[in-house]
C-alpha cells in the first residue's frame, strides 16, 4: 500500500462494498428516491451530470453497509462456533484487549488487524474477499428495500415481489458463506504470519482442539 493521506484512493472494498451497491439501488429506485428527498435526478446529457448521481450512489451505499453490519450475528446460527476447528485454534492465540469477548466476529477483527500489519499480499487476499461478502451482505439489503419501496409506493408486481425474495434469500445465503470463508482465510493467515509450531496443530500438540506450547507473536 503506497497510498498517501492526500491521495484519492477507492479500494476493492470500497468499490464492490459500497459504490456497486449504491448504484443499483438508485438504478432500481432512483426515481422513488429521488421523490423522498426532493433532489432531482440529472438527465444526463453530459457525463458530468452523473458526478452527483455516483456521490449519492456512494453515500446509499454507506448506509447499506451500515445497517448491513447487524447481518453477521446470523453467521453462528449457519456455521456454529464450536464446530469451526479454524477459529478455536487461533481465539486464544490473537491478541485482543482484556475483557474483550472472544466472539469469532472479534476474533477476525484483531487477526485481519494483524494482517494488516505483518503482510501486503496477505492483505489483499483477505480484503478482496472481503469485498465478496460486503457486496452480497449490501445486495440482501437491497432487495429487501426495492420489495418494500415497490410496495409502499405501488408499482409493485408478483413477478417483481418473487424475484425481490428469492434474490434476496439467495443473496443472504452467498453472504454468510463468503463472510465465513473470509473469517476463515483471516484465521489461517494469522496462524502462518506468526509460524507457530505447527499450524492447527494435532495430537500430542493439542488439547482440547487447543494448541498448548504456542507463545502469541504480540502486535507491533
Amino acid at each position: 500500500m503506497s497510498e498517501k493521506p492526500g491521495d484519492f484512493f477507492l479500494g476493492v472494498i470500497d468499490f464492490f462494498g459500497i459504490l456497486v451497491p449504491g448504484i443499483a439501488l438508485l438504478a432500481l429506485q432512483g426515481s422513488t428516491l429521488a421523490h423522498l428527498t426532493a433532489i432531482p435526478l440529472p438527465r444526463g446529457e453530459n457525463w458530468w451530470d452523473w458526478v452527483p448521481a455516483l456521490v449519492a450512489a456512494y453515500v446509499i451505499g454507506h448506509f447499506l453497509i451500515g445497517l448491513g453490519a447487524s447481518l453477521n450475528h446470523l453467521l453462528p446460527a449457519v456455521y456454529p462456533e464450536d464446530k469451526d476447528h479454524y477459529f478455536q485454534e487461533v481465539r486464544n492465540q490473537v491478541p485482543v484487549p482484556p475483557g474483550v469477548t472472544l466472539t469469532r466476529l472479534e476474533v477476525y477483527h484483531a487477526a485481519f488487524s494483524f494482517i494488516r500489519i505483518a503482510s501486503a499480499s496477505a492483505l489483499a487476499e483477505v480484503e478482496r474477499q472481503a469485498a465478496e461478502y460486503k457486496l452480497f451482505r449490501s445486495l440482501t439489503l437491497l432487495f429487501l428495500i426495492d420489495a418494500l419501496l415497490s410496495a409502499a409506493t405501488g408499482s409493485w408486481s408478483g413477478r417483481r415481489l418473487a424475484a425481490d425474495a428469492i434474490l434476496t434469500l439467495g443473496c443472504c445465503a452467498r453472504f454468510l458463506y463468503l463472510l465465513f470463508w473470509t473469517q476463515r482465510l483471516a484465521f489461517e493467515f494469522f496462524a502462518l504470519l506468526t509460524r507457530q509450531t505447527p499450524p492447527f496443530a494435532r495430537g500430542s500438540e493439542a488439547k482440547g482442539g487447543l494448541t498448548t506450547d504456542v507463545h502469541t507473536t504480540p502486535i507491533p
